[in-house]
């Protein structure tokens, strides 16, 4: 019933879990930026801290983008994510062994467009989509989300394929021909299937907000 536009999960590791605190923008960022510069780990946790650096603070975009670009991720090995800490701690700040090499990227902000994302895929990149978090998405049931209106609380996912629906019949919300994101999250591999959802069209028109692209500094 579906057919597969592009689908890149497999080029990917298994699905991590951010925990209790907000940094899936971070999450979302670095594997973006892993994909985009081959792959290679890189710490989502000096990311996070960092972007604390810059107005707005941590979880803001613009403030992740200035950190990305300005001081960039060193490997992942320097500084591991902590899946419990306290960000208001004075002692929250990179260790010693954070030295580099630092890759570095420009970000895009750009209007949510369900063409564009199908095209930046095509293309051999990830883009990231800023969402508003609806029941639907938060349940994730059959590793798809329907319509379920605007939600709550924004979040931040990778988008790693695209499919549209082959049947003529509509199913559930979903209209013949409709096209869905797979959507890469980080609430690890219990959430949708495997960490992966399809959204729909319909879906992401009423809880998007965004694209977020990502483009490697090659120095």
């Amino acid at each position: 019933m579906l057919d597969w536009l592009v689908d890149h999960r497999n080029a990917l590791p298994s699905v991590g879990h951010q925990g209790s605190r907000s940094t899936c923008l971070s999450w979302a960022i670095t594997a973006v930026h892993e994909f985009a510069t081959g792959g290679s780990p890189l710490s989502i946790e000096f990311q996070h801290w960092n972007s604390g650096s810059y107005t707005g603070g941590r979880g803001n975009v613009l403030a992740a983008s200035m950190a990305l670009k300005t001081e960039g991720q060193p490997p992942y090995s320097q500084w591991e994510y902590m899946s419990v800490c306290d960000e208001r701690s004075p002692a929250y700040s990179p260790p010693p062994s954070v030295t580099g090499p630092f890759r570095r990227a420009d970000v895009d902000i750009e209007v949510l467009d369900v063409s564009s994302i199908i095209s930046i895929l095509q293309s051999n990149r990830l883009p990231i989509v800023a969402l508003r978090i609806t029941d639907a998405f938060l349940e994730a049931n059959g590793g798809v989300v329907e319509r379920d209106g605007v939600g709550q609380d924004g979040h931040a996912i990778v988008a790693v394929g695209a499919a549209q629906l082959l049947s003529s019949e509509q199913v559930g919300t979903i209209q013949p021909g409709e096209r869905l994101l797979c959507l890469r999250n980080s609430w690890g591999t219990n959430w949708g299937v495997n960490g992966h959802c399809l959204i729909s069209e319909g879906a992401l028109r009423e809880c998007g907000l965004g694209i977020i692209g990502l483009q490697p500094i090659i120095v």
